[in-house]
Order: C-alpha cells, then structure tokens, then sequence
C-alpha cells in the first residue's frame, strides 16, 4: 500500500500532456510509432552538424556526440536532476566544443575569432 499516497483521483493532467501520452504509448503500450522527442532531435541535430562540418573543413564542431538514449531526460521529476540533465547536454553542446573547428570556420566565413583561452570566444 506504500504507493497508494501517490495515486491521483483525477488524473486528466495525464491526457493533456503529449509527452506523457507519447512515453505511455511507447513503452506501455508497445507503440513505436511515436515521435523519438528532444534528445534523438538533439543527437541528430549535432551528427549532421558534424557531417557538414567535416565536409566543408575536415574537422567535426562537436568532439563527442551524444550515444543512442543520451543525452538523458531528467529521470525524476525535482530540480537535482534537471539540473544533471543539463550538465550532460552542456557538455556536448559548450564544452565538446571543437575550437581548431570554430578557428577554420570564422577563418573561412572571413570573421576570425580568438578561441585560444579557455573562456567563452571572442573576437579577433
């Protein structure tokens, strides 16, 4: 009976919220045609970023991307793990930063940077 405290009488927040209804209908209900939500865009986003990249300059912007399931929704809901949840995609996006990358495309783009240091880039 420990769960019984979280029980909802009426639970129509649950209907309302697409995520909700798409995370019941993937793996509750065995559903795979649902949309892969933000993390699978984000991972896709940065693999083509990369593609482009490597094409146009030979180096990839991000050194990392993220794996299959990563990078990961915060799994509960309090402000620990949100705060976790941006860490790790912080890390791809800002630190997995690729600076001889930026340095070749501002070259190219003719708006040369100074990404020597290690803070935030700046204008040369």
């Amino acid at each position: 009976m420990g769960w019984s405290g979280f029980h909802l009488e009426d639970s129509e927040w649950a209907e309302n919220d697409e995520r909700f209804v798409s995370w019941v209908r993937r793996y509750i209900e065995g559903d795979w045609d649902v949309d892969s939500g933000p993390g699978h865009y984000l991972s896709a986003t940065m693999h083509t970023i990369n593609a482009l990249t490597c094409e146009s300059i030979g180096k990839p912007l991000f050194n990392v991307e993220p794996q299959k399931g990563a990078p990961a929704f915060p799994s509960a809901d309090n402000t620990h793990r949100y705060e976790d949840a941006h860490k790790e995609v912080y890390g791809y996006l800002i630190d997995g930063l690729n600076k001889e990358a930026i340095k070749e495309l501002s070259r190219q783009l003719g708006r040369p940077v100074n990404v020597d240091n290690l803070r935030t880039r700046t204008d040369a």
